[in-house]
């Protein structure tokens, strides 16, 4: 089952958190707005695979070693997971 092999595209996403990623498109730097708490980003593309992780404590993270694509940024913190779609263009 496509779902059980990535769970990432089962990830409900509430937006009542009101978190926002920009600039989207990027081609560099991308800020996540929104959240209050130390964080935990993924970044997959288009297949599920695991591109990026990292922890954000000062909103910003670099994708200037993404290539042009659509990927997706799972955000973790203690109290919620959300999932947004970032486009990247070089």
């Amino acid at each position: 089952d496509l779902i059980d092999n990535y769970p990432l595209l089962s990830t409900i996403e509430n937006d009542d958190l009101n978190i926002s990623i920009y600039p989207n498109p990027s081609n560099g730097n991308i800020t996540i707005d929104g959240i209050n708490e130390t964080s935990t980003v993924e970044i997959y593309n288009n297949n599920g695979q695991l591109i990026q992780s990292t922890t954000v404590v000062n909103k910003s993270i670099n994708i200037t070693d993404l290539a042009t694509g659509i990927y997706f940024a799972k955000i973790s913190s203690s109290s919620s997971v959300i999932t947004k779609k970032i486009t990247v263009i070089k």
